[in-house]
């Protein structure tokens, strides 16, 4: 059978050449156009000349015809496979080769190129072997092509996983595993034909229970360690199903619905050894303490919470404080503070022995966790040690350097048994230590909560009283050599239903922390100003003194309201002496030495209190814009006892005589202290000898009895003993000054 050298139009196809009709293909012309509809194929044959190609695109249509020569055969194919269909039909034509099967992306534009595969064999050559006929045919085979790309790129993806993966059958029968898997587990698991049955029973996960949670979740996942050529490495093993086909069979009891049976299984083996690295390098992180390499806080209450969390706990702390870390912090920067915390922590660490736990609690703190057995003496002899360890200097930064160290203990079940109870307790003691001058070890007790709610309740009060200015003032008068009145100084005091009569000093401090010292200086400025009018008002220059606080002269508008209380008043600002305590000025003198300079430049009369007991004194009157300055009553109680004192307090008056200062002496009680500081040339005087401090009501009765003179005042100094007893009940009044 040939093929005719052409057909002789689209409307007919007749039969070949030189092949009779036979009956078994007598209807094979009209049924050749359908078979290329059918099957999407086109034909094509060589004739020597060039391809004749047919095609049908239809069933109703004839076959089409398309003749082409080499080059626009070949000029299909797409650019990059242009070469191998070149060579290909070169070896069909030229020989050897007697059959043409190849596969080339067509050429295209824009869209996808598509795939053919070209098929066909050699019908006839010439005596020099080259091709005279040749026939075959050309199939689009875009989608199974691009099927296998994708299987291709799925088994890449597969094998160069991260993840290890092993693939079996419904049976667990291994089909693949890729090369992670093959470097985590033992060659005998992955072993050609091997059943996995064995190895998942073996870590505990019966093949039944694990198909059935698949079956029901869709999913499993376990963890545990698998050994191979790595060693034994922590995994997350998952195992998902390869999912039937739609017509895959039906498993079931015959009485339900039924299942179809999964194709295979997916195990996916997650190595765990990052992530567990990971986990512990971030559990270090939060536990420990960078700088020192202690557990810190948070390890402090995972240690603890398990002891306390005992049917019997039994647990003894110790919480250290070391003074100084925040004043180096201040003073040389946070990375001296932090050699300087290194340092106490290496020292603790070499004094502890194993039966303490160490932690660092916070900046400047550290917790010690003692063994269960530890009592009070135990708790003693720990302190007595970290004190020991502590006591030597530090070098920082070249510089050497002495810390103080103060202990607060608690003990469970008798302290309590919670952690956070535990700590605040022990917070409590911590801080009664440091109140403490003599001890620095404090135990924790009932009437330090007491005296903490006592302290809460006060700091309640103390801003609802300042708000209304609930204060009551007293007046103690200064007199000059003669006894005779000279002015005074106000005194703030503060009274409460609930605990009676409050120290100055107490409630001071309290007003220190809340932030209320502006404010109750404010009223303070006030009063005064009012006492000095009503002075004038009975025909006398009388001085009203009153404290101030360098946080209340860094308060802006502070000349302002100094002024403003003189004008309301009707009063010249020399009426108002601005006293200032020594020791706090310290470490502010720069800031607050302009604002001294302004407010007597404003007329105010500044006087430096407590002169004697801060820490440069000399300096602050050789700096500091003052009139006045008080002596410290610790000087006026040495008087006739101590040479030194006497002597150190004649070249007080007399350097302030020099620098053309007036001097005031407190606290003077008898007629002998008021004689030899006299001889000394002190201008003024104050204390019990002359007047207590007195209300304001009997102050002010005392300038209307006067009469225009200075008032009487009830310390008769002629009547006085040379020394006066101190009676019960009857013993100095601190002198408090308002803060503002």
């Amino acid at each position: 059978m040939s093929l005719p050298a052409s057909l002789p139009d689209d409307r007919d196809v007749r039969p070949w050449a030189g092949a009779p009709a036979e009956p078994a293909l007598a209807g094979l012309p009209e049924r050749l156009p359908l078979a290329l509809w059918a099957s999407g194929d086109r034909v094509w044959e060589w004739d020597g000349s060039g391809f004749l190609l047919w095609r049908c695109s239809g069933p109703q249509r004839r076959a089409q015809v398309e003749r082409l020569d080499v080059a626009q055969f070949l000029d299909r194919a797409h650019p990059q496979d242009h070469e191998g269909l070149r060579q290909a039909w070169a070896a069909l034509q030229n020989g050897p080769g007697e059959e043409l099967d190849l596969n080339f992306r067509g050429r295209t534009v824009h869209a996808p190129a598509r795939w053919w595969r070209v098929r066909g064999r050699a019908l006839q050559r010439g005596d020099g072997g080259q091709l005279l006929r040749a026939i075959g045919t050309l199939r689009d085979v875009t989608g199974p092509q691009r099927a296998r790309q994708q299987l291709r790129r799925l088994a890449h993806a597969f094998d160069s996983s991260r993840e290890a993966l092993v693939l079996t059958d419904a049976h667990w029968q291994l089909v693949a595993a890729n090369r992670s898997a093959r470097a985590l587990l033992d060659a005998a698991v992955l072993a050609p034909g091997a059943s996995l049955q064995p190895w998942l029973t073996a870590r505990g996960w019966p093949p039944q229970l694990v198909q059935r949670q698949v079956r029901l979740h869709g999913l499993w996942q376990a963890e545990c360690p698998v050994s191979g050529p790595q060693g034994e490495v922590p995994v997350e093993c998952s195992v998902t199903a390869v999912q039937p086909d739609a017509d895959d069979a039906v498993v079931g009891d015959g009485q339900g619905p039924g299942t179809r049976e999964a194709h295979g299984y997916v195990l996916a083996l997650h190595d765990l050894r990052e992530r567990l690295a990971a986990q512990a390098r971030l559990q270090r992180q939060a536990t420990l303490d960078e700088a020192t390499g202690l557990p810190n806080r948070l390890a402090a209450q995972w240690h603890l919470e398990p002891l306390l969390g005992r049917s019997q706990p039994r647990a003894a702390l110790l919480r250290v404080l070391v003074d100084g870390v925040r004043h180096v912090n201040a003073s040389w920067g946070p990375q001296a503070a932090e050699a300087l915390v290194v340092q106490v922590a290496q020292r603790l660490r070499q004094a502890l022995d194993d039966g303490c736990w160490l932690a660092r609690w916070g900046d400047d703190e550290f917790l010690l966790v003692l063994s269960d057995d530890a009592d009070d003496t135990a708790l003693r002899s720990v302190a007595q040690l970290v004190l020991a360890a502590l006591a030597r200097p530090f070098d920082v930064e070249g510089r050497s350097l002495t810390v103080s160290v103060v202990l607060g203990a608690v003990r469970a079940p008798q302290d309590g048994a919670a952690f956070g109870v535990l700590m605040r307790k022990a917070e409590l003691a911590l801080q009664a230590a440091r109140q403490s001058t003599t001890v620095p070890l404090a135990f924790y007790d009932r009437r330090l909560d007491d005296e903490r709610q006592r302290r809460l309740m006060l700091g309640s009060l103390l801003r609802q009283d300042t708000e209304r200015n609930a204060f009551t003032w007293q007046f103690q008068p200064k007199v000059d050599a003669a006894g005779r009145c000279t002015g005074g100084e106000l005194l703030m005091r503060w009274h409460t239903e609930a605990y009676g009569e409050v120290p100055p000093a107490e409630f001071i401090a309290l007003a220190e922390e809340l932030g209320l010292i502006g404010l109750m200086g404010r009223h303070a400025v006030h009063a005064a100003a009012q006492l000095a009018a009503a002075g004038a008002a009975a025909g006398l220059s009388l001085p009203v003194a009153v404290n101030l606080s360098p946080r209340q002269l860094a308060t802006p508008g502070i000349e302002a309201m100094l002024l403003h209380a003189c004008r309301r008043q009707g009063l010249q600002p020399a009426q108002l002496e601005l006293e200032l305590t020594e020791s706090a000025l310290a470490g502010s003198i720069d800031e607050v030495a302009p604002v001294l300079q302004r407010l007597r430049q404003a007329g105010f009369v500044m006087a430096l209190d407590d002169f004697g007991t801060g820490y440069s004194s000399l300096a602050h009157l050789g700096t500091l814009p003052m009139d006045k300055v008080k002596i410290d009553r610790s000087f006026v109680l040495g008087l006739g006892r101590d040479v030194r004192a006497q002597r150190l307090l004649e070249g007080i008056v007399q350097l302030c005589r020099a620098l053309g200062l007036r001097t005031v002496a407190e606290g003077v009680e008898t007629p002998a202290q008021h004689a030899a500081l006299a001889a000394l040339g002190v201008d003024e005087f104050q204390g019990y000898l002359f007047a207590r401090p007195l209300p304001l009501a009997r102050w002010l009765d005392l300038l209307a009895a006067a009469d225009g003179q200075a008032p009487q005042l009830p310390g008769a100094l002629a009547a006085l003993p040379a020394s006066l007893p101190a009676a019960e009940g009857d013993a100095p009044v601190p002198r408090v000054r308002v803060l503002p």
